[in-house]
């Protein structure tokens, strides 16, 4: 018989036993577990209305601000969080993607929280333990660490700081959208997607497919790619592109009507429409 296995992700946990009778009383563990630390447990509407027969190997809860979902599917029993109240897709904050990312820092620290509970249980149930993908930053995340738990520690010709070397980063573009080299340890500026338009300082490592894993003071961005860093502050020696300062009007459209500040939102929609109108025109 074949051991037990268990995997972390960014937003859960995966959990695959030999036969589906022994994966139930995991999931079942788990509902107990949840309850126990102050999460409501109870069954998936969505499920129930359209797949009514699959409805007992799926649950859905809430803690404060943190949702998740709890799946059977034959072996195999995941869990998934995120938070709804910061979704930005249509369908839901299930279906976002970078959904740590996009949680408030407590409600990450309640994801954390509870991972490793979930953790510890599945321990005492004879699961081998998983090493934790870490999801917090700045503090407490080592960036090697963290590269080599989802690439692996053996993988990629390696520099004597223990990240892939120039040649092995030779087959994507390392140019930032300044034009400059980047390096693993490199400082460079990104825009986050909660932004608002604002740039934040960062490290940036990585370079494998030409993604950067960029660590900002109270932000982890996972996988950015290496033409949305800027080696020059934006604003300071770089003119900021049509498409870049629709993009920081239309945000500071949407927070002025959230504010009723209908005034200001009426005169940043002027100056969008003559912005969208100069490119649209056609060139003499």
């Amino acid at each position: 018989m074949r051991e037990p296995h268990i995997a972390t992700t960014d937003t859960g946990l995966m959990l695959w036993h030999e036969t589906e009778a022994l994966a139930r009383p995991v999931y079942a563990a788990l509902q107990a577990e949840l309850l126990r630390l102050g999460f409501t447990v109870g069954p998936c509407a969505e499920t129930e209305k359209h797949y009514p027969t699959l409805a007992p190997g799926h649950r859905r809860g809430r803690r404060e601000q943190l949702d998740y979902s709890l799946e059977l599917s034959g072996r195999t029993v995941k869990f998934e969080a995120w938070q709804e109240s910061r979704a930005s897709n249509p369908a839901g904050g299930r279906y976002d993607f970078r959904k740590v990312d996009r949680m408030d820092y407590l409600t990450r620290l309640r994801f954390v929280w509870t991972r490793r509970h979930l953790l510890a249980l599945l321990a005492g149930m004879g699961f081998p333990l998983a090493s934790e993908r870490l999801c917090m930053s700045p503090s407490g995340r080592d960036p090697l660490a963290a590269f080599n738990s989802g690439w692996g520690a053996d993988r990629f010709t390696r520099g004597p700081d223990g990240w892939p070397d120039a040649r092995e980063l030779s087959s994507w573009d390392r140019r930032d959208g300044d034009g400059k080299p980047t390096s693993s340890g490199d400082t460079r500026f990104v825009q986050p997607w909660n932004a608002r338009g604002r740039w934040v300082r960062c490290r940036v490592y990585g370079g494998i497919n030409g993604m950067w894993h960029c660590y900002c003071n109270g932000a982890y961005l996972n996988n950015v790619n290496v033409g949305n860093l800027r080696s020059v502050w934006p604003g300071r020696g770089r003119r900021f592109s049509s498409r870049e300062r629709v993009r920081v009007l239309e945000g500071r459209l949407e927070k002025a009507v959230h504010e009723k500040r209908f005034l200001a939102a009426h005169g940043i929609n002027q100056e969008l429409e003559r912005l969208k109108a100069e490119a649209t025109k056609p060139k003499e």
